[in-house]
């Protein structure tokens, strides 16, 4: 998945406006919640094996690019 797909997909998870890079801090973003974090985590299991370690590294995730990294985008 490319950069740009990548971001494109995790705005409409998080159902935001707000403006990403891969270098935004997650703590920044408002919508960046728990429920947002299950949303992702259902996403990565669509490309990925879901397992306790996936969580794991979602929830120590401080970047867009952090995010990026996990689901072994290009």
């Amino acid at each position: 998945m490319k950069k740009e797909e990548f971001i494109k997909t995790l705005k409409e998870l998080m159902d935001t406006d707000e403006e990403l890079t891969l270098n935004t801090e997650l703590k920044e973003i408002l919508e960046w919640d728990s429920v947002s974090m299950v949303a992702f985590f259902s996403f990565c299991g669509q490309r990925l094996e879901e397992s306790e370690l996936l969580m794991q590294k979602i929830e120590n995730a401080a970047t867009v690019g952090d995010l990026y990294n996990i689901i072994g985008a290009e």
